[in-house]
């Protein structure tokens, strides 16, 4: 298992998470739309984004957090702003409209499917951001415009400063094009169609983000089994693999082992589950 790069002194944050931070409607109902139908429902709105959703969770870890996002110049994204903020979390911006919203579809049982409006995702030069412990890359990033040089600008940059590297793949579509970054990152996090999709990789190490089973680590060597504790209640599952992701990050980048650092990362997952919306 790669230990934590470079000199620790002069190292601002913990964590720098890139990646989107949205805005979130949570619909929840019994019964799925269809044209020419009202039905009733429940709904959520609030903060949200995988980006954000990671940096939260690694926040949460009491980890020192600088999430690189993109926001519009909006009344709501104003207030994202002010919440970054009181959470303790160093935001560093690109406002550019449109603020990516996200109108999620919750089932009864927590399970949902996402409609979403994308913005253009950050676009910040990494040489004006401090170095960190860790790097957390949203594959979302990808498919954004001039996604692919912006995420290997991110790779080259971390590599410099000799920074531990993590990926989450963020989509299964994403997955397919991203294989080639495998080998320059030092752990990926794919949920189990993911993992699939990136041909059931062994290098670099894996968090394998199993929902309710729990997850599978493999540190280069053996695959360790780490079961959860079900939830009492799934209410939505929105943002669960985000939490699980920046939690993960957050315990490598403060010294934890990884199974340590995972085990913390799928009760935070757990503890997303229980309740509707990701934040």
């Amino acid at each position: 298992m790669p230990g934590l790069r470079g000199p620790l002194q002069r190292i601002m944050h913990d964590v720098i998470v890139v990646g989107d931070t949205a805005w979130d409607i949570i619909v929840q109902t019994a019964d799925m739309p269809q044209f020419n139908r009202d039905i009733p429902a429940h709904i959520h709105q609030g903060p949200g984004g995988q980006g954000l959703n990671m940096a939260l969770a690694a926040r949460s870890e009491s980890a020192e957090v600088c999430l690189v996002t993109q926001i519009g110049t909006d009344p709501i994204s104003r207030q994202l702003a002010r919440h970054i903020e009181r959470w303790g979390i160093t935001g560093v911006f690109t406002r550019s409209d449109p603020l990516t919203q996200v109108v999620s579809l919750v089932r009864p049982d927590g399970e949902r499917a996402l409609i979403t409006q994308s913005g253009r995702g950050p676009e910040v030069n990494p040489r004006n951001v401090p170095p960190a412990r860790l790097l957390l890359l949203s594959g979302y990033l990808w498919a954004r415009p001039g996604g692919p040089e912006r995420v290997l600008r991110w790779l080259d940059w971390a590599h410099q400063h000799r920074m531990t590297l993590l990926l989450d793949p963020a989509h299964t579509d994403l997955a397919r094009e991203i294989r080639g970054l495998l080998d320059r990152v030092d752990w990926v996090l794919p949920n189990h169609d993911e993992w699939e999709a990136l041909g059931r990789p062994l290098t670099p190490n894996v968090l394998l983000k199993l929902g309710p089973k729990g997850a599978r680590l493999w540190d280069r060597h053996h695959w360790l089994d780490l079961e959860v504790t079900p939830a009492s209640r799934v209410v939505d599952t929105t943002g669960a693999g985000d939490a699980v992701a920046g939690s993960f990050a957050a315990g490598l980048a403060r010294g934890l082992s990884p199974e340590a650092a995972a085990r913390r990362a799928i009760e935070r997952g757990r503890q997303v589950v229980s309740r509707l919306g990701a934040i």
